[in-house]
């Protein structure tokens, strides 16, 4: 049961992460230096993955550090 709820536990983190992370990219995608237009969605696309990947892994590292 403690499997169970520590996967659950992940899961909402990790999904809380990557859609704050998704929408801050896409609301300040006007701040990049690359502009607006295809370019600067293809941009903020790529870091979003980018960044949202780094910090699933570092979160991944935390959490399986305090749920065990």
């Amino acid at each position: 049961l403690q499997d169970v709820t520590g996967g659950f536990i992940k899961a909402l983190v990790f999904g809380l992460l990557v859609a704050i992370i998704c929408c801050y990219q896409g609301f300040y995608l006007h701040r990049r230096p690359g502009g607006f237009g295809a370019k600067g969605v293809s941009m903020a696309t790529t870091s979003s993955v980018v960044i949202s990947c780094v910090v699933v892994l570092v979160a991944d590292y935390v959490l399986t550090s305090f749920l065990l």
